[in-house]
């Protein structure tokens, strides 16, 4: 379900709000329904949202996907002095709503490649 439905009124939190991202039927405007062959990791409506109310750490940031070499260079860039900067990696499929649902509803993963500003200087 989206978060903006019905201003948030259907927002279950904790685990159990979680575990609804990957039911067989998610409730919307128009419901869900999760595909055969979807990635078991994907949830059922690929524009599910997680939301966070206290905020994240910086520190507890692992990785952030970015479009292409570009954003690469200025994601980093903001990161560069930080001490545990995470990684960042080229996934252009998050970036076409189109191709990623073609690709999570068939069972394939985007292509997750990091960034190596060496290579792309």
């Amino acid at each position: 379900m989206k978060a903006a439905t019905g201003s948030g009124a259907r927002v279950v939190e904790g685990p159990e709000g979680f575990r609804g991202l990957f039911a067989e039927t998610v409730e919307g405007k128009r419901p869900s329904r999760r595909q055969a062959r979807c990635l078991a990791s994907a949830p059922t409506d690929e524009q599910a949202e997680v939301l966070v109310p206290a905020g994240i750490a910086a520190a507890d940031i692992l990785g952030i996907a970015v479009c292409d070499a570009a954003q690469a260079r200025r994601v980093s860039a903001k990161w560069r002095n930080a001490p545990g900067a995470p990684r960042v990696w080229l996934v252009p499929e998050y970036y076409d709503p189109y191709r990623l649902t073609g690709l999570l509803r068939t069972g394939r993963r985007p292509d997750e490649r990091p960034w190596d500003a060496g290579r792309d200087a």
